[in-house]
């Protein structure tokens, strides 16, 4: 854990799931796993990078994002408004799952199977403006037709606004953009409204 904080959490992090799967599988287990792992000390349990887009940053990111051509730019503004997973709930959204009288966005959340949020103007806004061109709403030429993780858009987007610095020399990471939404709902008091725990 001294030596190799990232790779000890990850470890840890495996090894929990593994032990999981055998006490929510075999009967004879004879072992709580949440008691073993209260007395397992010393690991760094936030190894995660922890970033998010500070207040003074927003306002720089959103017109960087904003300028940035394709449908990157799109996406990437989706996810920091919506709070949606990259690739799990943003990526592969349909068009059947926007529901546009009642100004809802149905998510499909690996947590609870399917998640409703309310869907914001400028969400609205965003997604009409994009071209309606397969199921999927961030359509694209892959394989699976969807849009794949824009992690090299994100880093243009926070370096053009300033924010990959000598500190943060990979600016935000694009799951950062969840957590900034996180605090940002959080300050207006409106988290309750996601059925979705946010990590």
């Amino acid at each position: 854990n001294e030596s190799r904080p990232t790779q000890t959490a990850l470890a840890l992090r495996m090894f929990k799931a593994f032990l999981n799967y055998i006490d929510a599988h075999f009967d004879d287990c004879r072992f709580d796993v949440r008691d073993l792992f209260k007395s397992i000390k010393g690991t760094r349990g936030n190894a995660k990078n922890q970033d998010a887009l500070q207040e003074n940053e927003l306002s720089e990111w959103m017109a960087q994002a904003m300028a940035y051509d394709g449908v990157g730019g799109v996406f990437l503004r989706f996810l920091l408004m919506t709070g949606a997973r990259t690739n799990t709930e943003a990526a592969p959204l349909k068009w059947r799952d926007i529901d546009i009288r009642n100004k809802t966005i149905k998510l499909h959340c690996k947590v609870n199977g399917t998640r409703t949020i309310p869907m914001h103007p400028y969400v609205e806004h965003l997604i009409y403006g994009l071209p309606h061109e397969s199921d999927y709403v961030f359509s694209s030429a892959s394989p699976h037709g969807y849009l794949s993780p824009q992690n090299a858009a994100m880093y243009r987007i926070c370096e053009r606004a300033g924010i990959v610095t000598e500190l943060k020399p990979r600016g935000v990471s694009i799951h950062g953009l969840r957590r900034t939404f996180t605090n940002l709902a959080r300050q207006a008091g409106v988290l309750e409204a996601y059925a979705c725990k946010i990590k």
